[in-house]
């Protein structure tokens, strides 16, 4: 196991919190700064001397008549705007919403030294795009220790979410290619990007040296931001973390919007049923349905989708009678629950503001803009949805009392209907379990990162390109001093965005009691994650910090982090035990390709199996392995994605 010269604890949590110096106390006068709409006031966090700016709107608000448009310049006003308090969250029934934070090292503000500073006074922006399969999260967080311990200029955002920030229905469209294109949360963040260009010099940063991040469905928006034209002159680099970039067509979007105007009309009494919904729509005119949509509530609308509770978000047709047919495993509940609500789909290629002749934004040359990415997963990223997100995996249990209770029936799991095909043993069970979440992973791996690795390479040779793997968590054989370790690195390990706490310096004793982030962090293990997460920065940091994006090797790194070429595909793995680090450069563990992945998938003898793997592959994504179904990246037929629709609209 690779590791760098012990470090003690005492010296290790010193160095944890105190990695830059204060150049001289700020007071509150010296937080006002000049935007462009006018003064901002922040607050000092004297812990991590830090200048914090909360709540500055980067747009005008997205209500009444300008709900699905555009973002607009935000307004003017006069005086000093208080800048202490977060913004209203985007989702749910909130719509004015547009508002960002940052976060700035005292070193960085007007009037101080600038011994930490780059060159010209400023620092290097890390600009941030939350996650939340773009129905929930916002820009609020402890983004100030990424500005204290990276010496950055921190910007995290709010978007639109859910319906008002990706909507399109043929009655909506008005000839401005922005505004029919749907993608509003995605121009939100264009908005935001541009909103930094002209002001973030004022508060310390670079606008000459802008790296995008984003975890999940935040790596999903860097990577279109990479795909539109729109973006193309306002960031210098990129990080993603997890990344599942699908783009769905036009087709797709206006047939779910339909469903949505006619779940609204028999919510509100207009109709008796869908059906009759269909008919009263069909002697409308344009004008008069566009009317409707805008006099219904926010709130009114999530409802109309297959999932009001996550704001409105499908990620697969439940409801296609060839699934139900084909998979009888698949308890009817999950199939009837969302009949008549449609998928919420996000991302669309409209042709102006994202590719319209791509299903998935893959890099690939001529789609593209390259530019320097550290793009990686995590090694277990389907454990997040398996184990977590029914939020029945219990911490505390003994691995084969879990395993007993899905043989025996007595499991309290949602997903117990399909494990129970995949074993009558506890040892055929664990077999079969592990080869399809492993299959499945590895699918995760390969349109995370590998492909985009791949094809970027491929468009543009030169541009550094540096890709991870994170394990820690998934290595049976480690000693994580993880509670009941086996259950955890069996049904857990390193799920979808475990990383973010370590590559963010976030460990402050967090101990939830089971969510990821919190269970699985012990006093035991406290030494191995800091050494981790100050390994993981030591090369993040240089990223940010050369403009170039290249990752020089320094004297604090492990092992030099090499980037991934044509000629040369490789990762660097992050892990640690509860001790030492683990972190070493690996050209075996490439991602096979989806044709090898879908017949390594045929081959399993047991069916029940290979409809669970099909089953997860349409749930996490928005297109399937089923014969006749998705264009994508595991099509097996051509043709249009039949979106099961009784009307058939």
């Amino acid at each position: 196991m690779r590791r760098l010269p012990h470090i003690s604890m005492v010296a290790l949590t010193l160095l944890f919190h105190s990695t830059y110096s204060i150049a001289g106390a700020v007071n509150s006068a010296e937080t006002i700064v000049q935007t462009v709409y006018g003064e901002v006031a922040g607050s000092v966090i004297e812990e991590f001397d830090v200048v914090s700016w909360k709540g500055i709107p980067y747009a005008k608000p997205p209500t009444d008549n300008l709900r699905w448009k555009a973002p607009q310049d935000a307004e003017a006003w006069q005086g000093v705007r208080d800048a202490t308090e977060y913004g209203s969250r985007c989702g749910r029934a909130e719509e004015d919403c547009l508002y960002l934070n940052v976060w700035s090292p005292v070193s960085s503000h007007p009037g101080q030294s600038d011994t930490n500073r780059g060159k010209g006074g400023l620092l290097p922006v890390f600009f941030y795009i939350h996650g939340g399969s773009n129905v929930g999260g916002s820009g609020q967080g402890s983004w100030y220790t990424v500005a204290h311990h990276y010496n950055v200029v921190v910007v995290a955002i709010n978007y639109r979410l859910g319906a008002m920030g990706w909507f399109s229905h043929p009655a909506l469209q008005t000839g401005d290619p922005m505004d029919d294109s749907g993608n509003f949360g995605l121009l939100d963040q264009v908005k935001a990007l541009q909103w930094v260009r002209g002001n973030i010099a004022a508060f310390g940063g670079d606008p000459d040296n802008v790296t995008i991040a984003g975890a999940s469905a935040g790596a999903q928006n860097v990577s279109y931001l990479m795909h539109t034209h729109l973006a193309k002159d306002l960031f210098h680099k990129a990080i993603m973390e997890s990344n599942f970039p699908g783009i769905r067509p036009v087709s797709a979007a206006f047939k779910s919007s339909k469903q949505v105007l006619y779940n609204l009309l028999v919510a509100d009494g207009t109709a008796v049923d869908p059906a009759a919904a269909r008919d009263h729509v069909a002697t409308l005119t344009d004008a008069e349905i566009s009317d409707y949509f805008y006099s219904q509530g926010a709130l009114d609308i999530r409802n109309s989708y297959s999932n009001a509770y996550w704001g409105g978000i499908n990620w697969g047709d439940f409801y296609r009678d060839d699934i139900v047919a084909g998979n009888s495993f698949i308890p009817p509940p999950v199939v009837q629950a969302s009949e008549f609500r449609p998928e919420f789909v996000y991302t669309i290629g409209d042709g102006y503001v994202l590719p319209d002749d791509i299903d998935f934004a893959d890099f690939s040359p001529g789609h593209v803009f390259p530019k320097p990415i550290v793009v990686g997963t995590t090694k277990n990223e389907n454990n997040f949805w398996n184990a977590f997100w029914p939020f029945n995996f219990r911490t505390g249990v003994p691995l084969e009392e879990l395993v007993a209770e899905v043989v025996d029936g007595t499991a309290a799991w949602w997903l117990l209907p399909f494990l129970q095909g995949i074993g009558t043993t506890a040892e055929e069970f664990m077999e079969n379990y592990k080869f399809s979440t492993e299959l499945i992973d590895e699918v995760d791996i390969y349109l995370g990162a590998h492909l985009s690795a791949r094809n970027l390479a491929k468009a543009k040779p030169s541009v550094p390109i540096y890709v991870y793997r994170f394990d820690w968590g998934s290595d049976p054989d480690k000693d994580y001093r993880i509670p009941f370790q086996d259950a955890w690195t069996f049904y857990v390990g390193a799920p979808h965005v475990a990383e973010g706490n370590f590559f963010w310096q976030r460990f402050f004793g967090l101990a939830d009691g089971g969510s990821v982030g919190g269970y699985q962090y012990t006093d035991d293990n406290l030494h191995g994650r800091l050494e981790l997460s100050l390994a993981t920065k030591s090369y993040l940091a240089e990223f940010m910090h050369k403009k170039t994006g290249h990752i020089p090797q320094k004297q604090d790194q492990p092992v030099k982090w090499e980037p991934w070429t044509k000629n040369n595909e490789r990762l660097i793995v992050f892990d640690a035990d509860h001790d030492s680090l683990d972190v070493f450069m690996n050209s075996t563990d490439i991602a096979r390709t989806p044709q090898e992945l879908f017949d390594a998938h045929l081959a399993h003898p047991n069916d029940v199996v290979r409809d669970f793997i099909e089953y997860y592959i349409m749930w996490s994504w928005h297109w399937n392995w089923y014969p006749n179904a998705s264009v994508g990246p595991f099509d097996t037929a051509p043709g249009p994605n039949p979106l099961f629709d009784p009307l058939q609209p």
